[in-house]
């Protein structure tokens, strides 16, 4: 368990577990959508943005409709319907993303001021690890 008293680190502490378990949440409700295998391709940075245009949302669709998830499951999906699915799933990376930055920003500045003590850290980098991990 951690040592630290302070009360910053605390805050962040209890606020970053509720967004996890919001991530979590959210990722049954993505899951019970069907929605998670939506976008085909995983870019890092690019995805941050959803497809813009007429011809970037046709390109997607394409990519998708070779998957067995659409060939099996949602041959009758319009573009309009699939629009509606890749946005729950573009919401919920782009939230994973936004919860890293909110671990990784604080645990690092604490940790620079001295408020995580060194001998400490590792329990908060085994934390980030396990965050990481849940997102598979």
């Amino acid at each position: 368990m951690p040592q630290t008293k302070n009360r910053a680190v605390m805050i962040w502490l209890s606020t970053f577990a509720f967004i996890v378990a919001f991530l979590v949440v959210f990722g049954g409700f993505v899951r019970l959508t069907r929605s998670g295998l939506s976008i085909v391709e995983w870019n890092p940075v690019s995805g941050t943005f959803p497809p813009i245009g007429e011809e970037a949302w046709l390109d997607e669709f394409s990519k998708y409709q070779l998957t067995p998830e659409f060939q099996k499951v949602n041959k009758e999906m319009t573009l309009e319907s699939y629009q509606r699915i890749f946005y729950v799933e573009w919401t919920h990376r782009l939230l994973a993303r936004l919860a890293g930055f909110f671990y990784a920003i604080p645990v690092f500045f604490f940790l620079l001021k001295g408020y995580i003590p060194r001998k400490e850290f590792g329990m908060y980098f085994l934390m980030g690890i396990l965050f990481i991990g849940q997102a598979g």
